[in-house]
Order: C-alpha cells, then structure tokens, then sequence
C-alpha cells in the first residue's frame, strides 16, 4: 500500500489568523478558570440525552480541566457546579 508522507509538512506548520481578535482568544484561556462561563447557554443550544460516563482517578474538583494551547486547540474544558462546560476557542 503506497502512503503520502506529509509528516515534513504537517510537523512544521504554524497556526496563523488574518483575524488579530480570534488569534488573541485561540490563546486567552491560560488566564481563565471557567467561572465566568457558568449558566451561560449558546446561542443556539441543542439538547440531547446521553448516558455517558467518565472515568475519574478520585474526585474531580472544580476548575480547569483542558486549555487550548495552541490554534488547533479548539475547545477550552472545565468543571463546575458538578456541570462539564465547553468552551469554543
């Protein structure tokens, strides 16, 4: 089976934005607990059930649990009020 390496490519790219603002806020997140997002819906909120589980070592405590570390990054993770939030970057 013949394979395309894009390997020189892909693992020298660097994330650009012609946009300044959404550049800004791919990266924001390093100072954000994720309070500020609690009890806020989107703009066009879909509900569904689920029964998903998550395996956790321990308790999980309230905070930070994924920040966007780089462009590619793109959702911000944290837990509170026993609530998972996502956050689009």
């Amino acid at each position: 089976m013949k394979l395309l390496d894009l390997r020189p490519i892909t693992e020298t790219m660097i994330s650009t934005s012609k946009d300044k603002l959404m550049a800004q806020n791919a990266v924001s997140y390093n100072s954000e607990d994720g309070i500020v997002f609690l009890g806020q819906a989107p703009v066009k909120a879909v509900e569904m059930q689920a029964n998903l589980t998550f395996p956790i070592d321990g308790k999980l405590y309230p905070g930070v649990l994924f920040i966007p570390q780089a462009m590619e990054h793109k959702w911000a993770i944290y837990f509170h009020n026993e609530t998972l939030i996502f956050v689009r970057s």
